[in-house]
């Protein structure tokens, strides 16, 4: 995969999908991340960090919708087919 091309040699020492843990890690240690734009504009805004763009072409990224099996929302229903149409 993307990762083991480019950073074979090390592992990821915190997989984290909460931006704002991700935005506390960066500020607080020596770490970095590879993250969404919409995500790391929104750690700059809210920290001291330098952003860089990935110039090498990144893997599209998988989606999934993972709901409860007996949850009947119609209103969830409806976004959900919205969603799928520009998927």
């Amino acid at each position: 995969n993307w990762f083991k091309t480019f950073f074979n040699h090390t592992k990821p020492r915190i997989q984290c999908d909460l931006v704002d843990q991700v935005a506390y890690f960066l500020s607080k240690t020596k770490m970095w991340s590879i993250v969404p734009k919409s995500m790391s504009e929104y750690i700059k805004n809210k920290t001291e960090i330098n952003i860089f763009n990935i110039k090498e072409k990144l893997p599209n990224r998988v989606l999934y919708c993972a709901r409860r099996m007996n949850d009947q929302n119609k209103e969830i229903d409806k976004f959900l087919e919205i969603l799928k149409s520009y998927i």
